[in-house]
């Protein structure tokens, strides 16, 4: 018998550069999140089509922006192109634009004393 997947799709990313975009509309007024990093080269042992990223700062990006704010859906771009989207957002009028925070600089309402995000 052939091999049928009935409309879905096998295969893995392969490593490369990647920016994760979302756009959420808030009534009359649109808020986004951008973050960069990569797709690895790792076999996710699943079915579909899939891929295991690397975003720097997610864990904490998640925690302080995303619950709450967004869906958990988003796009890919193969590419680093942050920068230009960013631009581009701003230049349509969109007022909130998340992006990660370096490590030093806490989230709002982060508890900094957590986790070691202050050196002694």
């Amino acid at each position: 018998q052939a091999d049928i997947t009935r409309g879905t799709i096998e295969g893995q990313f392969a490593a490369s550069p990647i920016t994760v975009v979302q756009v959420h509309g808030l009534g009359d007024k649109m808020q986004a999140y951008l973050l960069e990093g990569h797709f690895l080269d790792l076999d996710p042992k699943t079915f579909g089509c899939t891929g295991t990223a690397y975003l720097p700062g997610f864990s904490r990006f998640y925690r302080h922006v995303l619950l709450g704010r967004f869906h958990h859906h988003a796009a890919v771009a193969f590419g680093h192109c942050a920068a230009v989207l960013y631009d581009a957002f701003k230049l349509v009028g969109m007022e909130k634009v998340f992006t990660p925070l370096p490590p030093p600089m806490p989230y709002p309402g982060e508890n900094v004393f957590r986790n070691g995000a202050l050196t002694h």
